[in-house]
């Protein structure tokens, strides 16, 4: 602490604890319900959608699409991956991980 003069004060440090009521801790673990199925033969220009279904709270959804060793971020926070007239760069693995801010992530099985 100090003053307008240049004077200071040092003080004690503090301490400071917080208490948390156990009801408000998330103890729920994110688990796949559904995982994204194969889709076989696809026409190039036609749509296609692949969707996972899981359980707990504010998930979050991050797809990867995987081809000739590469594996890229594609679609949206979204539990369904959308592919608009799909062509043949599309063709490889699509995997999912699913996660909330509490109880880290689970991945789901390619699929292709």
């Amino acid at each position: 602490i100090s003053n307008p003069t240049g004077g200071y004060v040092e003080t004690s440090p503090a301490q400071l604890t917080t208490r948390i009521k156990e009801e408000d801790i998330n103890y729920e673990v994110v688990q796949i319900k559904q995982q994204p199925s194969n889709l076989d033969n696809m026409t190039p220009g036609e749509d296609v959608e692949f969707v996972v279904e899981a359980d707990g709270k504010d998930l979050s959804y991050k797809w990867h699409h995987t081809t000739a060793g590469r594996t890229s971020e594609v679609g949206e926070n979204n539990p369904t991956l959308h592919i608009h007239n799909v062509k043949s760069d599309d063709e490889g693995d699509y995997t999912c991980t699913i996660s909330n801010p509490t109880d880290g992530a689970v991945k789901t099985n390619p699929a292709r």
